[in-house]
């Protein structure tokens, strides 16, 4: 579970300079990777606050809003979609996550800007801050085990063998795995207290995927088979190795981390479980 913390206080003079960033709409929200913003956000709109979505980021959607008098702050809307929070967001490692999404809206900006509700253009939202190439060479060379049709498209993702949100990504991705329009490429690292020993049973085994099927280090209810060998754990703890070093690389400090190359030969991934799984693998190519 990504770890984040989010801060209640003025907003830092960058994000009360990104007016000139967001969508010009004079009819409504730029709401770029969704159609509707959240219910508990409309008693703002109805104010005339224009929402531009500034993405998902720990399971956090987050918003940035302008008031009909020019005043610009930055909204967070919870997993439950009944509360919001406006502040900043900080990962635990200090990096101003609202910093970074502003920038995404600059980038989008620059290229041409969100395009408001109801004409919400291609995910560009979830355009990955990862070089394309150095990443998936680094991705092919941890210790994955992939489940589903060899043939179909790749999605890696990094999960951690305790994480609930991971366990809940599984849940969600395992229609489009069923459907032939995904092949899971999954990279076990370890993050959260005690599950080292979890991981490197699973890498361990002959057959890491079949473990998963199981339920090991996919749900919370299915106990991990703890590895005796020697050879069997020599193995598990090389991979849970790669795997970490490649996790730490490419600065994942949270799980689930997923990522895909799209159709347009972009990088697309988000840091969390994204509640707009359509928008997110929009750009997926088709089997």
């Amino acid at each position: 579970m990504r770890r984040f913390i989010v801060v209640a206080s003025a907003l830092c003079a960058m994000v009360f300079s990104a007016s000139a960033w967001a969508a010009e709409d004079t009819s409504g929200s730029a709401l770029l990777g969704r159609a509707t913003a959240p219910e508990v956000l409309s008693a703002l709109e109805k104010e005339g606050t224009k929402l531009t979505y500034l993405g998902n980021d720990g399971g956090l959607e987050g918003y940035l809003g302008e008031n009909r008098y020019g005043k610009m702050q930055v909204f967070y809307v919870t997993p439950d979609g009944k509360h919001m929070i406006a502040g900043l967001l900080f990962r635990a490692d200090g990096t101003n996550i609202t910093g970074v999404q502003i920038g995404r809206m600059k980038m989008r900006a620059e290229h041409g800007g969100p395009q408001a509700s109801g004409t919400v253009s291609p995910n560009s939202d979830f355009l990955s801050r990862l070089q394309k190439d150095g990443f998936v060479e680094s991705a092919e060379k941890t210790a994955w085990f992939a489940i589903g049709d060899d043939k179909a498209p790749a999605v890696y993702i990094v999960v951690d063998p305790q994480c609930p949100y991971c366990h809940q990504a599984w849940t969600a991705l395992k229609p489009r795995i069923a459907d032939g329009s995904l092949s899971l490429r999954i990279i076990m690292t370890s993050i959260l207290p005690e599950s080292d020993e979890k991981a490197i049973s699973i890498l361990g085994q002959k057959s890491p995927g079949a473990a998963w099927l199981r339920g090991e280090g996919s749900s919370d209810v299915v106990p991990v088979s703890v590895v005796t060998s020697p050879d069997d754990r020599a193995r598990g703890e090389h991979a849970l190795k790669v795997n970490r070093d490649f996790a730490n690389s490419i600065n994942v400090n949270g799980t689930p981390f997923i990522a895909y190359v799209g159709d347009d030969g972009r990088l697309y991934s988000v840091d969390g479980l994204p509640q707009d799984m359509e928008g997110f693998f929009q750009r997926l190519p088709k089997k």
